[in-house]
């Protein structure tokens, strides 16, 4: 916005429009050449946000997006010590210490692990729904939580993370079924079967999806969605229910437009909030080199087979990082990210009693958000073992929570 104090007026204007940016002048760029400027940018933005009056860590996963920014953070910074912050939980099947530590191997890092429990969560839990300002879907913002708070005991005030890879190279996994669907529409048909194969044509993606996608474009779509959320989740009030049919139809069947979609609008700004909440809680600033606008420019101009092929996800840049990054961590095909044991904290006794504490509380009762009978169902069946209902009970003490704590006033 601009104010002219002689003429006393305004003018606003747009000073970057995304779209406008991107184009198709890559289509008949040979692959090669594409793989090298992806290979170069990706180098110099992480050169770029290595410019500090303070020491620069990063945080380090074991998956291919920490672990390149690691590799090259120590190609660039050949002599300087290097720290690194990571989330593990040994003998667990969502622990990636083993890729973890092959990176710090390979580049000699000085390694720093935090291992949170139940009971840090439960004397974090306040802390943590302060922070984030807004209820969460899961408790894997609670994970980059404690990385953030261990980066600030150890002195840390820079740190580099991943953010932003998996929306302009297509990381996660849900993002084969917008690719499958528009390699049928466009009769790429060996491209389908390769990509089908790779979700192992599971019914949601396959069926599911599809028919959700068509209904989002009718009229009528939003009761219909609205009727399914109130059979599947019963506790809810029926006031409180929305359909949400414009994300499915925007996204469709094509995978840069779902690509573009979470990239400007939906899942990358919900994602940096978090982390800018999470990391500014322990006076850190978080660094994320992917989302250098020449990086994502160029990426998000490519053809959607450039991102996913022959069922493999990320496929423009595990090309660029060959013979960067260990094999083993390129060809991995796995998705865990800041994954946290939600469902093993969750069946905890103490997390169990603190759980039926609230949902058979007076407060709790008093909301019009939810019917509390059928909580305490949903409850009761998940304590059984019926059915595990984790993420669903999570969500609502998020919510009781964050009522009490920004309503309340209790905190």
């Amino acid at each position: 916005l601009v104010y002219d104090l002689s003429k006393k007026s305004m003018n606003t204007f747009k000073w970057y429009d995304f779209n406008e940016r991107i184009t198709e002048k890559f289509n008949a760029i040979p692959e090669k050449d594409v793989v090298i400027q992806i290979r170069d940018l990706f180098v110099d933005s992480v050169d770029c946000h290595l410019v500090a009056d303070v020491p620069v860590g990063s945080c380090l996963s074991g998956g291919i997006d920490s672990s390149a920014i690691v590799v090259a953070m120590r190609r660039l910074a050949d002599k300087v010590r290097i720290k690194t912050f990571s989330l593990v939980f040994p003998g667990l099947k969502i622990d990636e210490s083993s890729y973890i530590d092959e990176i710090v191997k390979v580049t000699k890092v000085e390694s720093h692990k935090v291992i949170p429990t139940t009971k840090d969560l439960m004397e974090d839990l306040n802390d943590l729904i302060w922070t984030q300002e807004e209820p969460f879907r899961s408790l894997s913002i609670y994970g980059q939580y404690k990385v953030m708070e261990m980066a600030n005991k150890i002195g840390m005030k820079v740190l580099l993370d991943g953010q932003g890879a998996d929306e302009i190279f297509a990381g996660y996994h849900s993002y084969y079924k917008n690719y499958l669907f528009e390699s049928l529409f466009k009769l790429r048909l060996k491209e389908a079967k390769m990509t089908a194969d790779a979700i192992n044509y599971n019914v949601d993606d396959m069926i599911i999806f599809p028919v959700a996608a068509i209904l989002a474009r009718l009229q009528f779509a939003d009761g219909i969605i609205k009727r399914f959320w109130l059979n599947k989740a019963k506790y809810l009030s029926d006031i409180h229910i929305s359909g949400g049919v414009d994300l499915l139809s925007e996204k469709g069947f094509d995978l840069n437009r779902a690509l573009n979609s979470n990239l400007t609008k939906y899942m990358l700004p919900q994602l940096l909030r978090y982390e800018d909440k999470n990391s500014m809680r322990w006076s850190i600033e978080s660094r994320v080199p992917f989302l250098d606008y020449r990086l994502v420019e160029l990426d998000s101009s490519l053809p959607s087979n450039y991102k996913i092929r022959r069922g493999v996800t990320k496929y423009i840049f595990r090309k660029a990082i060959e013979g960067m990054v260990p094999d083993r961590i390129v060809e991995r095909r796995d998705k865990i990210g800041f994954a946290t044991p939600d469902d093993e904290w969750m069946a905890s006794p103490s997390f169990m009693r603190f759980i039926r504490d609230i949902i058979t509380s007076a407060q709790f009762k008093s909301r019009s958000y939810w019917k509390q009978e059928e909580v305490v169902k949903v409850f009761e069946d998940h304590v059984s073992g019926r059915k595990d209902h984790s993420e669903e009970l999570w969500r609502i003490i998020n919510v009781e929570l964050w009522l009490r704590i920004f309503i309340d006033g209790a905190y």
